[in-house]
C-alpha cells in the first residue's frame, strides 16, 4: 500500500479512473481517434496494470466498453476520408481486443498477481485473438502459447512454450 501511494499520486489515480468519462464528454474529432489509437497501442496495457494495482481492475472493462459503444455509426459520421475510416476501424478493433483482454484478466485469479497480466492473460490473448501488433512488439518475451486441441470437457488445451527448461500444458 505504501508503494502504491508513493508511485500513484492522486492526479495519476484520477486519470486512470476517470479518463473515459472525460473522453465521453468531449466533442468527437478525428484527433480524438488518433489519441485513442496511441493510447490503445502504447499505454492501455500499463493502464490495465495500474488499475489492477489500485484494486480497480474490473473498471477497465467497464470503461473500455463505454468508449467502444460510443464509436457507433452515428459517432463515426464525422469521419469522411478513407484514411480516417481506416483509423476508426483500427481503433474499434483495438478496443475490442482490449475488452477481451481486460475481461479475461479481471475475471480470473490472475488478478491476484499483477505480473500474471503479462505472463498468462496477455500471452493467452496473443495466441487466441487478434491483438494490436504493437503489443506483440512491446512484449515479445511473454511465453508463447499455442492451442494444441480441445479436451474431452470441451475446453482448449494450450501448450506454453518458454525459453526456460520446462514447458507445460494447461486446460482452459
Amino acid at each position: 500500500a505504501e508503494r502504491i501511494e508513493k508511485y500513484f499520486p492522486h492526479y495519476l489515480k484520477y486519470v486512470c479512473l476517470y479518463w473515459a468519462k472525460h473522453f465521453m464528454s468531449t466533442k468527437f474529432t478525428v484527433t480524438m481517434l488518433e489519441k485513442l489509437k496511441i493510447f490503445i497501442e502504447e499505454k492501455s496495457l500499463f493502464w490495465v496494470e495500474s488499475l489492477n494495482l489500485l484494486k480497480q481492475g474490473t473498471r477497465s472493462w467497464d470503461m473500455i466498453s463505454i468508449v467502444a459503444a460510443a464509436l457507433t455509426a452515428e459517432t463515426l459520421q464525422y469521419v469522411s476520408t478513407n484514411d480516417d475510416k481506416m483509423l476508426a476501424e483500427e481503433v474499434r478493433t483495438g478496443l475490442e481486443s482490449l475488452k477481451v483482454l481486460t475481461q479475461s484478466f479481471t475475471h480470473s485469479p490472475a488478478t491476484l498477481s499483477t505480473p500474471h497480466f503479462y505472463i498468462s492473460s496477455l500471452a493467452t490473448e496473443f495466441a487466441t485473438i487478434g491483438v494490436p501488433e504493437n503489443w506483440k512488439n512491446m512484449f515479445a518475451k511473454v511465453p508463447k502459447i499455442k492451442c494444441e486441441g480441445v479436451s474431452n470437457h470441451g475446453t482448449q488445451i494450450l501448450l506454453i512454450q518458454t525459453n526456460l527448461e520446462c514447458e507445460g500444458l494447461i486446460e482452459i
